[in-house]
Order: C-alpha cells, then sequence, then structure tokens
C-alpha cells in the first residue's frame, strides 16, 4: 500500500535537523574561542590552506555561501583580530584575506573540538558507513549545484 511520508522522515528535513544540531553543538564548543562554527569554518580552510591565496570570492564558491553571509563572517573575524585583509598592489579593489597568528593558535584548539564533534556525530558506524554517507552526501550536494549552479545558503 502506497502511504504519503511523515515529513519528518524526509531525507531534507533530517539533514536539516542535523544540521542545525551540529551547528548549535559546534557554536556552543566554539565559544570559549569567541568564535561561531561559520566563523571556524572559515579560519579552519585559511589556516589549514596559508600557502594559497584566498580573495573573498574565492570563500563564497568553496563554501557555497553567498557574499552577504561571507561579508559578515569576514567583518566579525577581522574585528576580533582573527584575520587581515590585504589589497593587491595592482587593484585596490580585491583584498587578500590572510589569517592572523591569534588565528592559527585558536584553529589547533577549535580543531580538537570539531575533531570530538565528528567522533560523536559518526559514533555506531563504522568506517565503511561513514565513507558511504559522505558519498552520499556529496552526491546531493553535486545534484542541488546541477539545479542551479550559483546555488547558495
Amino acid at each position: 500500500m502506497d502511504f504519503e511520508r511523515p515529513k519528518n522522515e524526509d531525507i531534507g528535513f533530517l539533514l536539516k535537523t542535523l544540521n542545525n544540531k551540529l551547528d548549535t553543538y559546534r557554536t556552543k564548543n566554539m565559544t570559549p574561542l569567541e568564535l561561531t562554527s561559520s566563523q571556524f569554518e572559515v579560519l579552519l580552510l585559511l589556516v589549514k590552506n596559508q600557502d594559497r591565496v584566498f580573495y573573498q570570492t574565492d570563500l563564497e564558491k568553496i563554501l557555497n555561501r553567498s557574499n552577504p553571509t561571507i561579508t559578515g563572517i569576514l567583518k566579525r573575524l577581522e574585528g576580533k583580530g582573527f584575520i587581515q585583509k590585504i589589497s593587491r598592489p595592482n587593484d585596490k579593489r580585491f583584498k587578500q584575506i590572510v589569517p592572523t597568528q591569534k588565528a592559527i593558535d585558536y584553529i589547533e584548539e577549535g580543531d580538537v573540538n570539531r575533531r570530538r564533534g565528528e567522533e560523536l556525530l559518526t559514533e555506531g558506524l563504522s568506517g565503511e558507513e561513514c565513507e558511504t554517507m559522505r558519498r552520499c552526501l556529496k552526491i546531493m550536494v553535486d545534484n542541488l549545484k546541477k539545479y542551479k549552479e550559483d546555488f547558495h545558503d
């Protein structure tokens, strides 16, 4: 017999619920670091890839976030002393986003919290189940990108 699946069992609903709970967990654990989960995500990318040059547009594309969202995150990070914006000599409109030493020091502590959250999230799942989950989630993200190339938050 066919029946309509309750909304709370839809994959999208479950993913949104999981994301909300994970974001709350991460933000709570980042509070001592003066960072939100989104701010930490940006800093982690910058600190772990210091050999690369990043501009705001790069962060928008890599993190799949809108311009206003990244603008707000960068403004708050700069105000807290976690990043610097360095103008290009030949074009002042483009500013390289660079982590400060404060960011580098804080990321080490924050990364421990991130790994703890990942362990909590995957508790009870085998390595193979985790890999299957990653693969499925990547496919879902790619499916949405096909729908609209600039699909942002």
